[in-house]
């Protein structure tokens, strides 16, 4: 059982991060990116929170910010283009 991340909701993912405000106990680590294979079991993302209680909804919300698909899918180009 394989799937690839097409898809990720930065908005979602970037408004967990700015919730961590400067508490070093909180934060997001070691998050899954487009293109990136993941297998069943594997984790989207290590979430680090001041309690469990914290942990368990921040990993809640990070989970509607990802998308799975059967298909495998290209990594997004990191420059979509040039400004001069």
């Amino acid at each position: 059982y394989e799937h690839w991340v097409p898809d990720v909701d930065a908005t979602i993912v970037e408004r967990l991060r700015a919730g961590e405000g400067t508490d070093p106990r909180v934060g997001l680590s070691d998050v899954a990116m487009i293109g990136d294979r993941v297998e069943a079991g594997d984790p989207l993302a290590i979430v680090h929170g001041a309690s469990d209680d914290q942990a368990e909804a921040i990993a809640a919300d990070l989970a509607a910010a990802f998308t799975l698909s059967e298909g495998e899918v290209e990594e997004p180009p990191v420059i979509l283009e040039g400004v001069s």
